[in-house]
C-alpha cells in the first residue's frame, strides 16, 4: 500500500484529490463513501485542505521574512540587522 501524500500542493482541490486518494487506498478510507458530495467525511477533507493551504501559505511568509535578502517588512529587516 501507498501512504504517502502529497501536501506541497497549492492548489486546494488538487490537494483534496490527493487526499482522497489516499483515504481510498487505507482500509479505513474505504468503508466510507468518498466520492459523494455532502457527506461528513468529504467535508472534513475539505475542511483539512483548506487549512493546509492556509497554513502553507502563512509558513511561506515566514519563511521569505526570516532572510535579509527575502524579507519585505521593514520590521521584519530591522530585527535580522
Amino acid at each position: 500500500m501507498n501512504y504517502e501524500i502529497n501536501l506541497v500542493d497549492l492548489d486546494k482541490d488538487a490537494l483534496k484529490a490527493n487526499l482522497i486518494t489516499y483515504l481510498k487506498g487505507t482500509d479505513v478510507g474505504k468503508q466510507y463513501d468518498l466520492d459523494t458530495d455532502g457527506t461528513a467525511i468529504k467535508m472534513l477533507v475539505d475542511l483539512f485542505s483548506y487549512n493546509s493551504l492556509i497554513w502553507m501559505h502563512y509558513l511561506h511568509f515566514v519563511n521569505k521574512e526570516s532572510f535579509i535578502s527575502t524579507a519585505q517588512r521593514s520590521d521584519s529587516v530591522s530585527k535580522l540587522l
